[in-house]
């Protein structure tokens, strides 16, 4: 069986699509929980 090189190894050639992919969907959960907070927010508010 051959060794295989750490550069033939496809998740290794694919890792900075893969972290920024990562990040960015974050980003956008964090952007969507905020917005989702900030309308509870207002809709207690409103009702107070």
């Amino acid at each position: 069986m051959k060794k295989q090189k750490v550069t033939d190894i496809f998740l290794y050639r694919w890792r900075y699509v893969f972290g920024y992919t990562l990040l960015a969907l974050l980003y956008i959960g964090a952007v969507i929980v905020s917005a989702l907070c900030c309308v509870a927010w207002r809709f207690v508010s409103i009702r107070n």
